[in-house]
């Protein structure tokens, strides 16, 4: 979104409004409340990225995809119909102990 020069420091400003589906109640979650805030350190750490295991178009096997962002495409000829949706375990890795820190907006 921009960023701020507080005192000669940068501070770059992100949003994050993507969503999943809750599994326990079938609702759409974003994963960072909205009325929240986050903020980190510079170079707190890496991410790592768990394999994603996916039915094959056949519809009888899975098969195991260890990438950072694992596509999918789907068709369905008969309703003509396109799908196309990725799917990644990330896990972040934190290099400092309390270098982030979040905040619910109150105003």
């Amino acid at each position: 979104m921009g960023t701020l020069n507080i005192l000669g420091y940068n501070l770059n400003l992100l949003t994050y409004n993507d969503t999943y589906a809750d599994e326990t109640n079938g609702q759409t979650t974003p994963f960072i409340d909205p009325d929240s805030i986050v903020m980190t350190a510079p170079g707190i750490g890496r991410t790592l990225y768990g394999a994603v295991s996916q039915l094959e178009e056949d519809g009888e096997n899975y098969r195991l995809y260890a990438m950072a962002i694992v596509p999918k495409y789907m068709k369905n000829a008969l309703n003509h119909i396109k799908t196309y949706k990725t799917s990644s375990r990330p896990l972040p890795i934190f290099l400092q102990e309390s270098s982030a820190i979040s905040a619910k907006v109150i105003f």
